[in-house]
């Protein structure tokens, strides 16, 4: 009698292909890192996309000359008026220029939410951007 045959290498690339593949459809929620500048009156990017639950950690580096924060709020801000600490969901605080702060938050539900530096005038001036959030 011979032995039962060792699955080939075949059977073997085509059952790691079909983890890889499942593993892909899942998405990747784990982290992702936003690599912030801001400088007066702007943030760099302006604009992030990210998916809802993950994990987000923020590199914010300060590459003006005044003191700065990226700060984000659970709802469109339009003016410096609207702005509602109450609502904060995220801020790095205040940081000097040249300071760089790391920080992590859990990305909000589905929507679109303001960022901001809500140091008076500030966001007035155009420090503000905006946090894509999608399912």
């Amino acid at each position: 009698m011979s032995s039962p045959k060792r699955p080939g290498i075949r059977h073997r690339l085509g059952l790691v292909c079909l983890i890889l593949l499942v593993a892909g459809a899942c998405g990747n929620r784990d982290a992702v890192t936003l690599d912030v500048s801001a400088t007066e009156w702007q943030f760099t990017p302006g604009v992030w996309s990210v998916l809802a639950g993950m994990t987000i950690e923020v590199k914010f580096t300060n590459t003006g000359n005044m003191t700065h924060e990226w700060t984000l709020v659970g709802t469109i801000v339009e003016s410096e008026a609207d702005y509602d600490p109450a609502l904060v969901l995220f801020t790095t605080g205040l940081i000097k220029p040249g300071d760089t702060f790391r920080g992590r938050f859990t990305s909000p539900a589905a929507g679109t939410y303001t960022v901001g530096c809500f140091i008076p005038s500030h966001f007035d001036q155009g420090m503000r951007a905006v946090l894509r959030v999608t399912d």
